[in-house]
């Protein structure tokens, strides 16, 4: 992603973080003025930001971008965190317009904690943001200074910086963020051999490990991570093993190979999940390390897969954690798709009291096929909720029955991807769909029963 395509990026969740402090504003009077200039300044920085990608795509100011760059690349990350962190709170809780007083009043106490322990308040942490690219679009344009001492604002940021480094080291301090050990945590759940088994039609390239040696990788990481899934490539040549921190929700991706005849891996690479894309290519997965300041990227493994069902979990579950982890760099749209699938049919739902998104998905490079809901708003927007598997089911008359704006299903397997959800079920245990009119309930059984003579 190009550094227009950042500033834009960055532009939209500041304008997506003020659009919902709006019910704070009725159920907290006593804080209303300090969060009306929080939003002020949201928006401003987002027209700022806006107007810094407008003066670098012009062809008049293109040829000066030398001059604030490294300005830009000291600013935009800590940007990224700060809101990051708080449209992550909400995106954890689910913010809706129908919250109480008692959520938003606990929500608000949450992100005063956040920044109690900064060098400034929120605002004031907005105000140097916005007033600190401003500047950069009058040196972009080579217009006189303003007032403003740039020094000043550099050491700001600096500082700002570096009180989110120390805080990530930490943890998020007062952030509830669910139980504190991995035993029960859904992942482990996602392995679990019951699902079909539909073969790609291609064999791939081998699975490969590129990444950097970390000598005594695994023996570090497991004085402070936890281990929670652990899968094989290519008859063991090819090890990969997610681990969480459970205090703060990092995850890191260790990768082993070369293992010798005693089986001890002769290579450790480690990643954390903030640091890694995935990309498909046909029935393998290529993780790529990202240099932000560079703005480069690296092969750092290639995994081969030969079953759609594998790729699939591994997708979900590497997207899941990787968008629920606190990290400098919030997942972009197209993190969460995956290359080779169609999308055949999209409604939204209501899922166990939360609005998601419904997919039918159909793969190019075999014939799988499944549903996947997901997070329709929020900084967790396209994160998997759970994906079901039915190639298998397609042929059958009798797994699916539709009423009114209900479909049941059955004999359906959800796989889930977080710890709040329960898949919502009828008395007979059939999995329910309630969509959020009959006509597109009646849509989705249409497209199910095409597939069939497909």
């Amino acid at each position: 992603m190009s550094l227009e395509d950042d500033l834009l990026y960055e532009a939209d969740i500041a304008k997506d973080v003020a659009a919902a402090l709006f019910p704070f504003l009725d159920s907290l009077p006593g804080a209303s003025t300090e969060i009306s200039g929080i939003m002020s300044e949201l928006f401003a920085l987002n027209s700022a930001l806006r107007e810094l990608r407008t003066g670098l795509r012009s062809r008049q100011y293109r040829r000066n971008a030398g001059l604030i760059l490294d300005d830009v690349d000291l600013a935009l990350p800590s940007l990224s965190r700060t809101l990051g962190d708080i449209d992550r709170l909400f995106g954890r809780v689910g913010i809706t317009q129908n919250r109480g007083p008692r959520t938003y009043s606990r929500l608000w106490r949450e992100i005063c904690c956040m920044f109690q322990h900064g060098s400034s308040s929120l605002l004031g942490r907005l105000e140097t943001y916005r007033v600190f690219f401003v500047e950069l679009f009058t040196m972009l344009r080579r217009l006189p200074p303003s007032p403003c001492d740039m020094r000043i604002l550099r050491r700001e940021i600096a500082g700002i910086r570096a009180h989110q480094d120390e805080s990530s080291d930490v943890g998020l301090g007062c952030l509830n963020l669910g139980p504190s050990g991995s035993q029960d945590h859904w992942a482990l759940r996602v392995f679990d051999g019951r699902y079909s088994i539909t073969p790609f039609s291609t064999p791939g390239s081998p699975s490969r490990s590129l990444g950097l040696h970390v000598e005594n990788a695994e023996e570090g990481l497991s004085k402070t991570y936890e281990k929670l899934v652990e899968m094989d490539f290519d008859e063991r040549s090819v090890i990969v093993q997610f681990f969480l921190h459970a205090a703060d929700h990092r995850s890191k991706l260790l990768c082993l190979s070369g293992y010798d005849h005693e089986d001890h891996a002769k290579k450790q690479s480690l990643s954390s999940l903030n640091d890694l894309r995935m990309v498909r290519d046909d029935c393998c997965v290529q993780l790529h390390h990202l240099n932000r300041t560079a703005r480069t990227k690296s092969l750092w493994a290639s995994l081969r897969f030969t079953t759609y069902e594998r790729l699939i979990l591994f997708h979900c579950l590497f997207t899941a954690l990787k968008a629920r982890g606190p990290g400098a760099f919030p997942m972009r749209p197209d993190d969460f798709g995956v290359e080779g699938e169609t999308t055949l049919f999209s409604f939204k739902i209501q899922d166990d009291n939360f609005l998601h998104a419904l997919r039918v998905l159909r793969d190019r490079h075999s014939p799988g096929i499944r549903l996947e809901a997901s997070v329709i708003r929020g900084e967790l927007k396209g994160t998997p909720v759970w994906t079901a598997f039915v190639t298998d089911l397609i042929g059958s008359s009798t797994w699916m029955k539709r009423n009114k704006a209900k479909v049941l299903l059955g004999d359906f397997r959800p796989y889930v991807f977080c710890a709040d959800y329960t898949p919502p079920e009828s008395k007979r245990g059939e999995h329910e769909l309630t969509f959020l009119s009959s006509p597109d309930a009646m849509e989705f059984t249409s497209v199910m029963k095409s597939l069939k003579t497909a």
